[in-house]
């Protein structure tokens, strides 16, 4: 098996994302996981996602990360101002 993962181990993952989410909404209003893992290969990566709890306040939490990351990238790519 060169490095890659059984279908198994990839539910065992899956479901200890599940868990996880499930645990951490047990404390917070919403929760939202995203994770990637490379599979061996460049083109053989995995990207999982999970969520729980009030899905408008995960995707407005996720859109509004988005536009300030988005924001902050641009600012370091403006160039700076001589004084």
């Amino acid at each position: 098996m060169s490095g890659e993962i059984s279908s198994n181990e990839s539910d065992d993952l899956v479901k200890m994302l599940d868990r996880h989410c499930n645990e951490l909404a047990e404390h917070f209003e919403c929760v939202h996981i995203f994770v990637n893992r490379n599979e061996g290969d460049i083109d053989k990566t995995r990207s999982v996602n999970r969520g729980a709890g009030n899905w408008h306040a995960r995707y407005g939490q996720i859109r509004e990360w988005l536009i300030y990351e988005d924001e902050r990238i641009r600012q370091c790519a403006r160039p700076t101002e001589e004084k």
